[in-house]
């Protein structure tokens, strides 16, 4: 790879921001999700497009340098060897920090629409300096089944502002993640007081990233518009997270940290351990009415584990 003074063009931009979309045999969808970029009006004040490819076996790499036309340059940069997303985010991010104030990450699989970086570019230049990360809504997108379940687009508000501090974590906890990382915009200085993703955490880590981020004390800005097409298929990460029930794995473990931190009651963890095993159980039925078993001992594991409440992560039952 060139030495990160050549491939960036921070200096020309109009905005300190730069795009990297993490791809893994990205080849079935990294040309739609480039063209949708390309087609953003703003996408000429950016500093630099980065496709990161994780070791991909297939032509994600000389697909997305062919679809890319015009300014900024578009820069493929290649690990050596399969790292993983978190991983491969957090390198990309330690390579671009000198460069950028901002860093929008998009996945390779996902779709923005045309006021995607003008949006988030007005906010960029007011965010205040305790704001982490901007996001926005979405729409989760089924192509296999041709359904699009629509997004927020609230004309009577411009922004929300989630405030680091006590009760956003607790609200979050309840609420589940609000933030999406593909499609965000992460302030730089901010990530790495924050830290980096957790390599672990291939589902959840984006839910963890934005609880230490408020735990911190840092904002977050939400724009109640919808911006991009959340691209939901069975070759996705989150699907065979989901199938394994690595979600609820994460999910375990996560709670349990908050807990032990006294963001949660010993009541609220046990009432979380519950819904866990309920949830790995319905998985369970599911795939084996479908004839699917593959997957089935990885949830019985997840079962197994939140009963016991004794494993390495979870500690003793109480």
């Amino acid at each position: 790879m060139n030495d990160t003074s050549k491939i960036v063009d921070s200096e020309s931009a109009r905005v300190s921001a730069a795009i990297v979309i993490p791809a893994f045999n990205a080849a079935a969808t990294i040309v739609e999700t480039l063209c949708a970029v390309q087609a953003c009006p703003g996408v000429g004040k950016l500093g630099g497009v980065f496709v990161c490819d994780d070791a991909s076996t297939d032509n994600t790499p000389t697909l997305a340098a062919n679809a890319w036309i015009g300014v900024p340059k578009l820069t493929i940069l290649q690990n050596e060897q399969r790292l993983g997303e978190r991983n491969t985010v957090n390198a990309a991010f330690k390579r671009l920090r000198n460069n950028y104030e901002w860093i929008f990450i998009l996945h390779a699989d996902d779709v923005v629409k045309e006021n995607w970086l003008d949006l988030y570019f007005q906010r960029i230049k007011s965010a205040a300096p305790r704001v982490a990360s901007i996001c926005s809504s979405y729409e989760n997108w089924y192509p296999d089944a041709a359904r699009v379940e629509p997004g927020e687009d609230d004309f009577t508000r411009d922004l929300e502002i989630i405030h680091g501090a006590r009760e956003s974590v607790l609200g979050t906890l309840k609420a589940g993640c609000w933030w999406h990382i593909s499609g965000c915009a992460i302030r730089v200085e901010r990530f790495f007081e924050i830290g980096g993703f957790q390599p672990h955490m291939p589902q959840l880590g984006d839910f963890e990233w934005l609880l230490r981020c408020l735990k911190l004390g840092y904002d977050i800005e939400y724009i109640p518009r919808t911006t991009m097409r959340y691209r939901i298929h069975s070759t996705s990460v989150s699907s065979n997270s989901f199938r394994r029930g690595q979600d609820l794995i994460e999910r375990l473990e996560l709670f349990r940290n908050y807990c032990d931190e006294c963001f949660l009651t010993k009541q609220e963890f046990r009432i979380l351990r519950i819904k866990v095993i309920y949830t790995a159980l319905k998985r369970m039925v599911k795939q084996l009415a479908a004839g699917k078993l593959q997957n089935c001992g990885d949830l019985r594991s997840v079962c197994w584990r939140a009963l016991r409440g004794q494993a390495e992560l979870f500690g003793p039952s109480t």
